[in-house]
C-alpha cells in the first residue's frame, strides 16, 4: 500500500494538470521492528511491535500538500542487559509547494520516547526540521533543533 501511495504521489507530482483538488489517502497498521541503543546504559534494544501510519495528500492545478504521520502500536522490547522498554512517541512530516519549484516548505518532527519499566532509564529523542523557500527562491526558515534526554 505505501509503496502505490508514493508511486502515485510520484506520478501526481510529474503530471500537474489538475482542474480541481484531488485528494489522496492511506491509513495502515504495519508490523515493525526496529533496534536501539539506549545511549545511557549503552544496552541494546530490538524494539518489537506494530507502527499506525497516515498518508494524505491533496494536488491542485498549481500546488500540492502531503502529510505523513507515524506512531507505535504495542511496541515492546527487552534489552541485552534485561531491561524492557516500551517505545512510544509520534513523528509527522509535511511537505507543500507549488509545481514550479517554489515557494516550497517542509515540516519534520520526531517524538520517539523508550519508557523503560522497573530502574531502567527513560531515553527520549525530539528532533524539529523546517525549512521554507519563497517564491523568488530564497531560504527564509532553515532550521534543525535536537534534544536527547536520559532520565
Amino acid at each position: 500500500m505505501k509503496k502505490a501511495f508514493v508511486a502515485l504521489f510520484g506520478i501526481v507530482l510529474l503530471t500537474g494538470a489538475f482542474t480541481q483538488a484531488d485528494v489522496f489517502k492511506s491509513n495502515e497498521v504495519i508490523d515493525y521492528s526496529r533496534g536501539v541503543v539506549v545511549p545511557c546504559t549503552g544496552e541494546f534494544v530490538l524494539l518489537e511491535g506494530r507502527l499506525h501510519v497516515t498518508q494524505h495528500a491533496t494536488f491542485n492545478d498549481n500546488n500540492f500538500n502531503f502529510k505523513s504521520h507515524f506512531n507505535p502500536v504495542n511496541l515492546k522490547g527487552t534489552g541485552d542487559q534485561g531491561s524492557e522498554y516500551n517505545g512510544v512517541g509520534v513523528t509527522r512530516f509535511g511537505d507543500s509547494g507549488s509545481y514550479d519549484g517554489f515557494p516550497w516548505s517542509y515540516t519534520y518532527v520526531n517524538n520517539f520516547y523508550m519508557i523503560g519499566k522497573g530502574q531502567a532509564p527513560n531515553y527520549k529523542v525530539h528532533e524539529t526540521m523546517h525549512v521554507t523557500i519563497n517564491a523568488n527562491g530564497d531560504v527564509t526558515t532553515d532550521r534543525m533543533d535536537t534534544r536527547i534526554t536520559c532520565d
